[in-house]
Order: structure tokens, then C-alpha cells, then sequence
């Protein structure tokens, strides 16, 4: 029980638990589900699209937009900073500074959507189609 009550107290400890505990689960749920993956049609198809988002990230031609997985990747690590700010903000932190942070946050996720978007445009009429 003592050492329950440490952690608690100290954030950055219980933020590394939280971290690891769920690492671990997704560790475990990775490997049950390759085991079911390549004898059903979904895991064969999971399989396919978990290779084109790999093709992303290399010089090969993929299905999926690198732009997009950028900004999705870059609002996903912004979310989790707010998170983690909140976590050891949370006992200081009132209503309008969570409000403000996450507004802010939420506002760069608009304008980067929006940049992919205008520039989809731009190609689209410059191509005619």
C-alpha cells in the first residue's frame, strides 16, 4: 500500500506506469490478433493496409496521402503533450487555461487540415479533373 501511495504521488512516475501498463496491452492484443489476422478476410485485408501506411514512410508509391498521416501523426503527438501538460497540471489548472490549451490545440489541427486541403485543390485544378 505504501509504495500504491508513491507513486500516486509522484506524477511523472504514475505517467510512466500508465505508459507502460498500456504499451504492455497493446503488446499483448498485437500478438492475439496476428494469430487470428491471417485466417479471416479482415486480417488479410489489415495486413494490406498495414503495409501501404508503412509504403508511406518509404519512396514507394502508396494508397494513402503522406500529408495526411503527417498531420494526423503531428495532431496525435500534440494531443498526447496536452494530456500529459494536464496530467501534471491538473491540481493548478482551472477551467479557462484547459479551455485555452485545448483550443489552441484544436485550432493548429484546423489550419494544418485546412493547408492539406487548399493545396488538394490547387492540384486539382491545375490537373483539370
Amino acid at each position: 500500500m505504501e509504495l500504491v501511495n508513491k507513486i500516486l504521488e509522484n506524477k511523472l512516475a504514475l505517467l510512466f506506469l500508465i505508459l507502460f501498463s498500456s504499451i504492455i496491452l497493446l503488446v499483448i492484443t498485437w500478438l492475439t490478433a496476428l494469430y487470428f489476422m491471417r485466417k479471416t478476410e479482415f486480417g488479410k485485408m489489415l495486413i494490406y493496409y498495414t503495409k501501404e501506411l508503412v509504403k508511406v514512410l518509404s519512396n514507394n508509391t502508396s494508397i494513402f496521402s503522406s500529408k495526411r498521416i503527417m498531420t494526423w501523426i503531428a495532431f496525435l503527438s500534440g494531443v498526447g503533450a496536452e494530456l500529459c501538460y494536464y496530467f501534471i497540471h491538473i491540481k493548478t489548472m482551472d477551467g479557462m487555461t484547459a479551455g485555452t490549451h485545448t483550443g489552441i490545440l484544436l485550432g493548429a489541427a484546423m489550419y494544418a487540415t485546412r493547408m492539406v486541403q487548399k493545396e488538394k485543390e490547387t492540384n486539382i485544378n491545375a490537373n483539370g479533373k
